[in-house]
């Protein structure tokens, strides 16, 4: 008679005394949009779109819980567990002008980081990662995407030490330093963008899937 519960079934409950794992769909994500920018979501994928006039801005965004430690009912990170963020992004329509981002931040605005977060931000189909501590540190690139193809991303942080970058399974870049987050009490957001240059003129997407983020309690 096999067992009901083997020992490799008692390993893999243990991941989970250990990491939480959150997997967040993209069902009622906030928006904030500008121009002709827009948007939509289904539970695996969120998309933002410039729309086609000057400076337009797709932009969605949601708090995330259970990333601070402790039992308070706060939408803060703490930073001071390793924390790893996997997701997938493809971008559709080029326009030298256009920027797009993916980040954990301490606001729900579009922009580079400018305080404590972690993300990618990809000019047109260039991908760079950025990560703030006590200052903004950016990668060289990590991919150039193709238009309409997927990536596979996944951001890892060692507290005190580093952020690396993976794309397609691939360590494609480190940061350190200033640049690795530092715990702050604080808001967090994980907000999707993409914004119009001054030209405008091509309706630019930018879509993220199959979010996975797991950080050590």
């Amino acid at each position: 008679m096999i067992p009901l519960y083997t020992k490799k079934t008692q390993v893999d409950f243990g991941f989970f005394d250990k990491h939480k794992l959150l997997r967040p769909d993209f069902v009622g994500w906030a928006a904030s949009n500008a121009g002709s920018g827009g948007g939509g979501s289904d539970p695996s994928e969120v998309i933002v779109n410039t729309g086609t006039t000057a400076n337009s801005r797709g932009l969605r965004y949601t708090g995330f819980y259970s990333l601070n430690s402790g039992d308070m009912q706060i939408r803060g990170v703490d930073f001071t567990k390793k924390i790893e963020i996997t997701f997938l992004v493809y971008r559709i329509g080029s326009d030298n002008q256009v920027i797009a981002r993916a980040q954990l931040k301490h606001t729900n605005t579009e922009g580079q980081l400018a305080n404590v977060g972690l993300g990618i931000q990809i000019n047109n189909y260039t991908m760079i990662g950025e990560a703030y501590g006590t200052t903004r540190g950016t990668t060289d690139t990590l991919i150039t995407l193709v238009d309409n193809k997927l990536a596979r991303v996944k951001i890892v942080h060692y507290p005190n030490s580093r952020v690396e970058f993976w794309v397609n399974g691939v360590l494609k870049g480190t940061l350190t330093g200033n640049a690795v987050p530092v715990n702050i009490t604080a808001n967090n957001y994980f907000v999707l963008s993409i914004i119009n240059g001054a030209a405008g003129g091509v309706d630019a997407y930018f879509l993220l899937g199959h979010l996975w983020v797991i950080q050590e309690w």
